[in-house]
């Protein structure tokens, strides 16, 4: 590290080295709708080649383990309830802790989603597994954009085998 090399990654550091503000940057780590694609993903890129995490992502990284996301239509069938208790039994076999979210039968808005992956990102999970027919590869886009790893477990659509 040289004299001119900040010692940790700022917001202000990322919007400097990609010539954009400091609003910007904080828009896109805050999943505000209103960055234009392109620069989104500049933005996100660069946070994640630069190791960038938040505060609370800092704070809840050094409280906690591993923890994922498990996200339903619904749980009223043996299928639901047979898949939810095979991920419990392995999240709990491998130390894993798991939260379990129903959506219902409505979509959900793609800027909820977007607020939804930001809080994961922040709260420090480890990834989503969505069993679900209601999100659709453009709804599931900033999770990974955000480098969270989803599992999409749907019966009636299946994603494609080499992913999307």
């Amino acid at each position: 590290m040289t004299e001119n090399e900040p010692r940790r990654t700022t917001l202000a550091n990322i919007a400097g080295r990609l010539g954009v503000s400091t609003a910007t940057v904080s828009k896109v780590v805050n999943g505000r709708d209103d960055v234009a694609a392109d620069t989104r993903e500049r933005v996100l890129d660069a946070l994640r080649d630069a190791g960038y995490r938040s505060p609370g992502q800092r704070r809840l990284a050094d409280q906690s383990g591993p923890m994922i996301d498990i996200v339903f239509d619904a749980l009223n069938s043996a299928y639901s309830t047979t898949l939810l208790t095979g991920v419990l039994d392995e999240a709990a076999a491998t130390g894993i802790d798991a939260v379990v979210s129903v959506i219902g039968s409505g979509r959900t808005a793609a800027t909820d989603l977007l607020r939804r992956s930001q809080r994961m990102v922040e709260r420090g999970r480890s990834g989503l597994i969505v069993i679900t027919s209601a999100y659709s590869a453009s709804l599931l886009r900033p999770f990974g954009e955000r480098g969270l790893p989803v599992v999409v477990v749907d019966r009636m659509n299946p994603p494609p085998a080499g992913g999307w």
